[in-house]
């Protein structure tokens, strides 16, 4: 019996359970999404949060009185380049640094890319530290493709299981995608406008952290 077919045959006997559902929707994947052992980072003035050796920023990020703060921080595992911090009662999008060469990139890619990294240089050094700049310059190496073309494509495939369970289009999330590239790169990331701020009026209140 497959368990799809063992699924049907419990509906069949117990019911559907309608009182027991929770919704697949927008919020329910945005608080699905991972966060830092943690569940926090901290803020770093002029730089933002860093997660995953990657630094991400907000305008919001600004005030004095986030500076240096530990916030609930949550990241796209299939967008490096996007991730999220909540900020005075609600999520903010932050862009990360690099933005060009991180977007569309997974958080798996990522795992990859430094894995590679590590071993060209384990022969040069005893300690071997990893920076968002690194990772940058070999994901837009031609190279890279090579290296991380089997991972690109089992997130593919990844993609398309979560397209299927609740219709979600690939790059779909709760706030509007938008392309401002970091800070440090000459441009303002400042993660509003658009949809973006009227749905994370609907997120204020207290973060729900995972376990």
């Amino acid at each position: 019996m497959s368990p799809r077919e063992a699924f049907r045959m419990g509906m069949a006997r117990s019911g559907e359970r309608i009182h027991r559902t929770i919704d697949y929707d927008d919020t329910f994947r945005f608080f699905s999404l991972p966060t830092t052992p943690k569940g926090t980072a901290q803020v770093e003035p002029g730089r933002g949060v860093k997660i995953n050796c990657v630094y991400y920023w907000s305008d919001e990020f600004r005030s004095a009185t986030v500076e240096h703060t530990q916030v609930p921080v949550r990241y796209d595992p299939f967008d490096i380049g996007t991730a999220y911090a909540f900020i005075q009662g609600r999520w903010m999008q932050c862009i990360s640094e690099y933005y060009d060469q991180f977007k569309g990139h997974s958080e798996r890619e990522l795992h990859v890319a430094s894995a590679e990294l590590r071993r060209r240089r384990q022969n040069h050094a005893k300690s071997v530290s990893i920076t968002g700049k690194h990772l940058a310059d070999f994901l837009a190496s031609a190279e890279a493709q090579e290296v991380l073309l089997a991972q690109r494509l089992q997130d593919v495939e990844a993609q398309e299981v979560f397209a299927q369970m609740g219709g979600m289009q690939a790059k779909e999330m709760i706030f509007d995608e938008r392309t401002p590239s970091h800070r440090a790169a000459g441009t303002k990331a400042t993660g509003r406008g658009g949809r973006f701020e009227s749905r994370s009026r609907d997120l204020q209140g207290e973060p729900v952290m995972s376990e």
